[in-house]
């Protein structure tokens, strides 16, 4: 997905807007719909990078990405 706000698609923007995300989402839109990471841990390989993003303090939210783009999103359960 593009890294200008401007190319991405009325869904993400909708969803932006709203506060929430969903996999497949960039980093930069997951920053915009949330905000930065508390904390974050990185894996390289040669020509991929893996990340797990510490939502807030307490670790409640982990969000998994390959490659810049969000793939797993890991809550607590209520």
């Amino acid at each position: 997905m593009p890294r200008n706000p401007q190319a991405w698609t009325h869904n993400a923007c909708d969803e932006i807007v709203a506060k929430r995300i969903y996999t497949g989402m960039t980093e930069e839109q997951v920053i915009a719909a949330w905000h930065h990471p508390y904390k974050i841990n990185q894996t390289t390989y040669p020509g991929h990078t893996t990340e797990q993003w510490v939502m807030y303090e307490g670790g409640d939210t982990y969000l998994y990405f390959d490659d810049g783009v969000l793939r797993t999103i890991q809550q607590p359960s209520e």
